[in-house]
């Protein structure tokens, strides 16, 4: 698989339990991938969303439309992943999925 070793950051807002659950699905998941990844509770200031939402570098787009793809292909989401690249120096390597409420 192409993703096997691949870094991904799982994101969930802290003190929801129905997202921590999801989030540590979803986790879960990617590590049956083979991918390296990383649960990391986040506090988020600005607009709320809901579903899941993604955070890519500008070596990682590849990857986010793959795991879209197989997001929306097993029914997990139906509608487009809500992505957008990460600007921030450093980050260019970086694959962050965000859990947020339903």
């Amino acid at each position: 698989m192409r993703l096997k070793g691949k870094a991904v950051e799982v994101h969930v807002l802290p003190g929801l339990a129905e997202s921590d659950r999801y989030a540590k699905q979803l986790l879960r998941a990617f590590e049956a991938s083979g991918m390296v990844v990383r649960l990391r509770s986040v506090i988020v200031v600005g607009e709320a969303k809901s579903g899941l939402s993604a955070g890519f570098g500008r070596n990682r787009e590849q990857d986010v439309s793959d795991i879209a793809a197989a997001l929306h292909g097993a029914g997990i989401i139906t509608q487009p992943l809500d992505a957008a690249r990460l600007t921030d120096a450093g980050l260019d390597n970086d694959l962050q999925i965000t859990v947020w409420p339903k």
